[in-house]
């Protein structure tokens, strides 16, 4: 709409303009002229009003449906024609909508509380959207990430997801608005890589974006607890621990990487990692795994009948587990 008025502005100065120092002949033949000029100008492209429509739905969508329904606008405003101008910003808000909705699900896949068993499904439909959108505008560093965690899961194409990956720490910025999003590409890279130095390389390079980000200092302190890295592994959990403190399976690791850590004093090691299994038990006490990584600390302090206890109700809340471990 800026536009046509824009035009309309453009068409009133320019008649008066011509009008200056002309005959009375020129002057009675300029109405018609300028007439013709404004019904031409005011004539709307024939996807406006569609644009026009989809402008003011993406400005309260909060749904998957509203975000359809401006999807769907633009689409038909494109199809039907628009101005230059116009067809660029309708290009840029259908591939804005097309992230935001593929956006949506992405969030809902990994952010619940637990696995959402229509994931596969989901998957699907954020990556139509996110395949449109990168061929639309292949230099967005966002869609790329999401791409790659879509494909690292299980069930994806593991190369593809390496290659988004690639994409989006070549497009993503370290600056404030993306820090976050880079040291993501960096993490989901490192998850893929079958090399542990080049898995540790992407790690530490996700640290040293966002070092104080709970789950980036969770994952390269797993990582490093499996390597035997026992000191910098409490370090990185400890860390994500200020961030999230009532995750027990963050003081669970921990735990671990005090009564592994052989390096310690005994009697150190121990009472460090019976803290920790005491916290997760605390805050889970449905959980049987740090009762039973509990249950071992016991046995090494010469406390069999507590030991024993922890033992029994860990196998009695998961009897596979606890014999697993």
């Amino acid at each position: 709409m800026k536009l046509v008025v824009h035009l309309l502005l453009i068409a009133g100065v320019g008649a008066g303009v011509f009008t200056v120092g002309r005959s009375s002949t020129a002057r009675a033949v300029e109405p018609a002229v300028a007439e013709a000029e404004a019904s031409e100008s005011t004539t709307e492209p024939a996807g406006q009003a569609d644009l026009d429509a989809a402008i003011e739905q993406k400005l309260s969508a909060r749904s998957l449906e509203d975000f359809e329904r401006v999807v769907d606008l633009c689409r038909r405003a494109l199809r039907k024609g628009l101005a230059k101008e116009s067809q660029a910003f309708a290009d840029s808000l259908l591939v804005g909508t097309l992230i935001d909705r593929a956006g949506m699900l992405v969030d809902a896949i990994f952010d619940g509380p637990k696995p959402n068993p229509e994931w596969p499904r989901m998957r699907t439909f954020a990556m139509r959207d996110l395949s449109e959108a990168v061929r639309r505008s292949p230099d967005l560093g966002t869609a790329h990430l999401m791409i790659a965690r879509l494909q690292a899961l299980p069930g994806g194409n593991q190369k593809a997801a390496v290659l988004a990956a690639n994409k989006a720490i070549e497009l993503l910025t370290p600056g404030q608005a993306e820090r976050l999003q880079l040291a993501e590409a960096h993490l989901v890279r490192g998850n893929l890589a079958d090399d542990p130095a080049a898995r540790k390389a992407d790690y530490d390079k996700a640290v040293e974006i966002a070092p104080a980000d709970a789950d980036i200092r969770q994952t390269r302190g797993l990582f490093l607890l499996l390597q035997n890295d026992f000191g910098p592994a409490r370090e990185d959990l400890r860390v994500a621990i200020e961030q999230d403190p009532e995750e027990a399976g963050l003081h669970e690791a921990l735990g671990m990487a005090y009564m592994m850590d052989n390096g310690l004093e005994d009697d150190v090691r121990l009472e460090k990692a019976r803290e920790s299994f005491d916290k997760a038990i605390a805050i889970a006490p449905g959980a049987a795994g740090p009762l039973l990584q509990r249950a071992r600390v016991l046995a090494m302090q010469g406390e069999q009948p507590e030991a024993i206890a922890d033992l029994d109700k860990a196998v009695e809340m998961a009897p596979e587990n606890a014999v697993a471990r």
